[in-house]
């Protein structure tokens, strides 16, 4: 599964419409018993009997064709009804369930100006290329890192990602309350190319730096000690789509929302097939509240930064998700669900 897409599809019908030739077949011309002469000869009466009869041809025709046109009518209706009726009962959020957004969620208009496309780009290129230690807080927001981490997986991106190919600037990619430019980054990568995001956020002073727990997708824990069972909780970033998967400790739908977790990070622990994680929060929570946030409308997959824990008799895909700490894999000062207590 694509770590930037993920993203979660009619059957043709000919059948003759009403007012339609009838389909028959082939019909075989038959001739007239009384040879060609007599089938061409035309007199007064002969006239009048045709005459007739193609007016009562073309009087039934309009009454077919008069019907035909109620009856596209009567369906058309019958058919936007149903449509009608269908997106507002299977709709992905009925707009009375969606949350409520609280005051708060609105942005706020930066006192510090974005930087262009070359200047974005050439934040991030400075950033990777910093092997100094002393460097690192001049370039990175460091977040749970410290200078060593940050030149160590700096120092092993080549050996990690394989060779740098292209940069694209993202623009904006702003949340609530939080200024952010995108960066994507694409490696060539030793199995499948390998995609980062390079989120630059500024600082209290306005400086735009890249940060670097959402450049790495950092999980503290680490995902080896959490899913050897070595850590009960974690912050992970992921990607999360709703999903509808019902067991164990989870098995009440009616308690629980179910959503698929995917990170990047776990596809060296799992085989392919089974990098597809499972998170469930509790109805009516923050928790859900945020999550329901972030997939109003059209998103049908969305970036978090979750905290999740174990849950004794769960499998160990399955996680309860006790915080969604933002709607991006940057966290903000306010964690998102506060927004929803």
């Amino acid at each position: 599964m694509k770590p930037t897409k993920i993203r979660r599809d009619i059957q043709s019908r000919h059948a003759r419409s009403t007012g339609d030739v009838p389909r028959i077949g082939r019909v075989t011309r038959v001739r007239d018993a009384d040879g060609p002469t007599k089938s061409l000869r035309w007199t007064r009466q002969g006239s009048r009997r045709h005459g007739g009869a193609s007016s009562h041809v073309a009087t039934r025709r309009h009454a077919v064709l008069l019907w035909s046109l109620v009856l596209v009518v009567v369906t058309t209706v019958l058919l936007g009804g149903f449509v009608w009726y269908w997106l507002k009962t299977r709709g992905a959020i009925p707009l009375a369930e969606a949350p409520e957004i609280r005051p708060g969620t609105e942005r706020v208009v930066s006192k510090f100006p974005s930087p262009s496309e070359n200047e974005a780009l050439s934040l991030v290129k400075n950033a990777l290329e910093i092997r100094d230690p002393a460097l690192v807080e001049t370039h990175f927001r460091m977040g749970g890192a410290d200078a060593a981490e940050i030149i160590g997986f700096l120092g092993k991106s080549a050996e990690r990602d394989g060779k740098l190919e292209r940069t694209d600037w993202l623009g904006s990619m702003d949340t609530a309350d939080l200024l952010i430019e995108g960066v994507l980054l694409s490696y060539q990568g030793s199995k499948q190319p390998v995609e980062r995001i390079a989120f630059l956020v500024p600082d209290e002073k306005g400086v735009w730096k890249v940060d670097f727990d959402g450049f790495a997708r950092a999980s503290r824990p680490s995902w080896q000690d959490l899913l050897a069972e070595r850590a009960e909780r974690a912050q992970v970033r992921v990607f999360l789509a709703r999903d509808s998967y019902f067991n164990g400790p989870f098995h009440d739908e009616s308690q629980w929302h179910c959503f698929a977790m995917v990170s990047p990070e776990t596809k060296e622990i799992f085989p392919e097939d089974e990098t597809l994680l499972r998170g469930y929060c509790k109805v009516g929570s923050p928790q859900a509240g945020a999550l329901t946030q972030m997939f109003v409308g059209e998103n049908l997959s969305s970036r978090a930064t979750l905290e999740i824990r174990r849950v004794e008799g769960a499998n160990h895909r399955q996680f309860e998700i006790t915080r969604v700490l933002a709607a991006e894999w940057v966290i903000a000062p306010r964690a998102f669900d506060e927004r929803f207590d």
